[in-house]
């Protein structure tokens, strides 16, 4: 299945305005950050949450943006194969 349906899916066939159930902000923080493990509830939760899983994917485009911005001045390795003669 395309990865950005599946997003999609989740973000609108779950919905839970109510917030019902929903793991409290250091816990999606913590899954977020991958610090939170496998087996634990709030996996399953954020999984079947429309409003959860989007507060997720958010709280994981801002780790890959800090992260990036981070190594911004890490210089990519030189592609050497453009230099090669045959």
């Amino acid at each position: 299945m395309n990865r950005e349906l599946m997003k999609d899916f989740l973000r609108e066939q779950f919905p839970n305005p109510e917030r019902k159930g929903c793991p409290d902000e250091d816990v999606l923080q913590a899954l977020a950050e991958d610090r939170i493990a496998p087996n634990d509830p709030a996996l399953l939760h954020v999984g079947s949450c429309s409003e959860c899983y989007t507060e997720y994917l958010h709280l994981r485009r801002e780790i890959e943006e800090e992260r990036l911005k981070n190594h911004s001045n890490v210089l990519p390795f030189p592609d050497r194969s453009k230099n090669q003669t045959s």
